[in-house]
């Protein structure tokens, strides 16, 4: 079984990686942790416009620093973890990493903004509804 862990640095997340490590030591699970780092005009023209020149590379600093904290909680449980860190929309990278990988299950964290009509996040509901194998959205 190949799952694949969509993290970034909300408590939903974490949540969700500690889900999936629980899982794959039960289960013998592979687990491929994938972050994404926004990429495209939107983040260019920030880039071009914001006063803090390292924008880009704290961006890529976070992203390794998640990909690294989940890899140690997996380690420690005795779950050995791939991560990747992924450009671009996070939704469709992280549908296009599940079909490359090969992923029997998707896992991700819902939105942390309370929303009372059940919202649960524009990622995690993109996830949902376009994946073509079994999705867990964690709270």
């Amino acid at each position: 079984m190949q799952v694949l862990l969509g993290v970034h640095d909300s408590p939903a997340s974490m949540r969700a990686a500690r889900f999936v490590i629980e899982l794959a030591r039960g289960s013998g699970a592979a687990v491929l942790a994938v972050t994404v780092v926004p990429d495209g005009p939107v983040s260019e023209a920030l880039a071009r416009t914001s006063r803090e020149p390292a924008g880009d590379q704290r961006r890529h600093a976070a992203a390794a620093a998640v990909l690294r904290h989940v890899i140690s909680m997996a380690e420690a449980a005795g779950v050995t973890v791939e991560g990747r860190e992924l450009a671009g929309a996070a939704g469709p990278a992280i549908l296009a990493a599940a079909e490359q990988s090969g992923a029997d299950l998707i896992v991700v964290g819902r939105t942390e903004a309370p929303d009372p009509h059940g919202h649960i996040g524009d990622v995690a509901l993109h996830v949902l509804e376009l994946a073509d194998v079994p999705v867990v959205a964690v709270p």
